[in-house]
């Protein structure tokens, strides 16, 4: 009953008022309405440049500042198209001499994921045998290290080589992958190495795992050779 009373006085306070007096009482309404959707605006421009920090510093703690301009949109159109057409749980597989950009379109990749909001991890496979030998010192835990590995929605293993080959090494590998693969988490390796030369140094319970991975040779003449003599 009160609450209606005010109401009504408000209303016939409203109507009493002189043209001008009404003019100018909507114009503060108006602008009353202005300054909310500026504020709005400026509420909405301070989220993206949040939400772009953010971005920045995951992509920065994530490709090294050598190929920080590295981008999906360099790649020629066929490399790009078949990157692109990879089914989402899918391994890749990038193989090709040195120096003819796999390191590169792999942080291409990294840049494509982070932006999406993908959590991705990169680690070189000679890193990853480091950081296992570690646990055999005291100087980590060998789940704490196959857990950041296996949790990561995409992991990028970087130069897959032959070098310090043991059992040990080519079954944590082969534990790495097929844990992955039972969870749909897919995996990028890149390597020096042909799918032929791969079996033959790690014998065919890699090559089986690999047979379900896309795989992508990339030719050309080494780029960093060629930047070094324009240099």
């Amino acid at each position: 009953m009160i609450l209606g009373l005010q109401i009504k006085n408000q209303a016939e306070q409203i109507t009493s008022l002189k043209s001008d007096e009404f003019a100018a009482l909507m114009s503060r309404l108006v602008i009353d309405d202005a300054g909310a959707a500026k504020y709005e605006a400026i509420q909405r421009r301070d989220r993206r440049q949040e939400r772009r920090q953010v971005l920045c510093e995951r992509l920065s703690r994530r490709i090294p500042p050598l190929f920080r301009q590295a981008h999906i949109r360099r790649l020629n159109a066929i490399l790009r198209r078949r990157l692109m057409s990879k089914p989402v749980s899918q391994g890749l597989l990038i193989w090709g001499p040195a120096g003819v950009g796999k390191t590169y379109t792999i942080m291409a990749l990294i840049r494509w994921y982070v932006l999406r909001g993908v959590s991705v991890k990169r680690v070189t496979y000679a890193e990853l045998l480091l950081n296992l030998r570690s646990c055999f010192n005291g100087g980590g835990s060998e789940k704490a290290i196959m857990n950041s590995l296996l949790g990561a929605s995409v992991l990028f293993i970087d130069d897959l080589a032959a070098g310090s080959l043991t059992d040990y090494s080519t079954t944590a590998l082969l534990n790495i992958l097929d844990s992955r693969i039972e969870h749909c988490r897919p995996t990028v390796i890149t390597t020096n190495l042909s799918p032929e030369n791969l079996s033959e140094t790690f014998g065919d319970r890699l090559s089986s795992r690999l047979n379900t991975f896309m795989t992508i040779k990339l030719g050309g003449k080494d780029k960093r050779k060629k930047e070094a003599a324009n240099g």
